[in-house]
């Protein structure tokens, strides 16, 4: 029987999918056709002729429910699609490296910090230094100075990276530095890395902070460096949704760095957008434990701009069928100030390199 079809099941005769009515024994049918709309970037009704009934454009994807009004009484127990009845899984971005670009950002503030560090440290070494050179030969004092002073700046790095990233999984820079997004360092299979992974990292990293470092990272599958390859280990973007499992009164979130966060209520959801383009989507809601959580899922790189079928569209429609909750579209304005102000000092730097010069050279 074509899919265009169906059995009456008072008559038994083959009708119409989209026939309100059978001709044969008059039974009455509610039919609902319904397809993704790729304007409103969700499910809409749509007309017989595959057309939006909200902003008249075409739809894909297109379903046909036809429902016996006078129905059988095992008919009538059929509950209605209005949540999946099994669960379904939306697959969205892929466990993997974050790439050398965003990964600069990150690696300029941690080697800032750690020169602060250093130079404190040196300081007080040097007074330390200066004190004992009273009583022993200066040209010594000096000698083991310079030596520890030389030994002192590995052993800087090795712990600042090893302590953080062993405890936290991150530093501070790779949660400054890529902000709004934030780094995170995991097992392959996700979850923490601990102390022995952290170490070998931070090991290897001494070595390979330089261009032979940005090499590797753009040429491995999963942009590792070579201490992530020893370690077996990745620095992702843990705002990146990797897979959300939706059920039929919940939706389960699953984030690439292998957090979890379930929820049962949705009270607001947003879209933040960026030149026209979807950059974050905001989920405030209630857990199976009655707390009030916040996801906040990065959008952009390789769901809603490069994917084929946009991922994170057919996530808001999703949410939007089990909660029934309108998602809002907001713009990004912190960018634009962002932008003005970088344009604005650039212009201000630009005077004083090249008009002040000539204005003081001006004689009245």
């Amino acid at each position: 029987m074509s899919t265009n079809i169906k059995k009456c099941p008072m008559c038994a005769e083959e009708i119409p999918l989209a026939a309100p009515t059978c001709p044969h024994c008059g039974t009455r049918f509610e039919v609902k056709i319904e397809g993704y709309c790729k304007n409103c970037h969700t499910t809409r009704p749509a007309s017989e002729d595959g057309k939006c009934q909200v902003c008249g454009n075409d739809v894909i994807d297109l379903q046909i429910k036809s429902t016996p009004i006078a129905a059988a009484p095992q008919v009538a127990q059929t509950p209605a699609p209005s949540a999946p009845s099994t669960p379904q899984v939306l697959e969205i971005f892929q466990r993997q490296g974050e790439g050398v670009g965003l990964r600069f950002g990150t690696s300029i503030i941690d080697q800032l910090i750690i020169a602060g560090i250093y130079f404190f440290c040196v300081v007080i070494a040097g007074s330390i230094a200066g004190a004992f050179s009273n009583f022993r030969d200066a040209t010594e004092i000096l000698n083991l100075f310079s030596g520890l002073s030389l030994l002192l700046l590995p052993v800087i790095w090795f712990l600042y990276f090893t302590i953080q990233e062993g405890a936290f999984g991150t530093t501070i820079g790779k949660l400054l530095g890529a902000y709004p997004m934030s780094f995170r360092v995991i097992k392959l299979d996700g979850g923490k890395i601990g102390f022995g992974r952290a170490a070998l990292r931070a090991l290897i990293g001494i070595f390979e902070t330089n261009i032979i470092g940005a090499i590797v990272v753009a040429s491995t599958p999963l942009k590792q460096r070579l201490g992530d390859l020893a370690a077996g280990t990745l620095v992702v973007d843990k705002t990146k949704i990797k897979r959300v499992e939706f059920r039929s009164n919940s939706a389960l979130f699953e984030f690439v760095d292998g957090r979890q966060d379930e929820l049962v209520r949705v009270d607001k959801g947003i879209i933040t957008k960026w030149l026209g383009i979807p950059q974050w989507m905001t989920v405030h809601g209630v857990n199976r434990e009655g707390k009030f959580l916040k996801i906040r899922g990065k959008i952009i790189r390789g769901a809603t701009v490069f994917d084929a079928e946009p991922k994170m569209a057919q996530l808001r429609a999703g949410l939007e069928k089990i909660f029934q909750v309108p998602f809002k579209e907001v713009l990004e304005w912190w960018r634009i100030v962002l932008i003005a102000a970088i344009l604005i000092f650039g212009c201000i730097c630009i005077a004083g390199i090249f008009i002040l010069p000539e204005m003081s050279n001006y004689r009245y």
